[in-house]
């Protein structure tokens, strides 16, 4: 495992545009070996893109479009940010 997070920020997307680029990103940094991704999601303006990280859409869909990745935990380290690591 090389170990390097990779930073995701999905500013400025709309709500579907931000779900591929997040999971592409994943996908991308999960066949790099690296340890897992960061997501700066925002909280201030607008929840939708914090809603599907955070509360099972995301899980759902890697599962769905992106299975190679396999089980994934995530760690909130403040309200704006997500980490996503891969259990390998």
């Amino acid at each position: 495992m090389i170990g390097l997070i990779e930073h995701i920020n999905p500013h400025g997307m709309r709500l579907m545009e931000a779900e591929f680029f997040i999971c592409d990103k994943i996908l991308e940094s999960f066949c790099l070996e690296r340890e897992g991704v960061r997501i700066v999601h925002g909280f201030n303006r607008g929840t939708a893109i914090r809603n599907f990280v955070r509360h099972g859409s995301l899980l759902k869909h890697l599962r769905k479009h992106y299975p190679e990745v396999g089980s994934v935990s995530m760690t909130r380290k403040d309200p704006g940010v997500t980490y996503v690591f891969f259990n390998t």
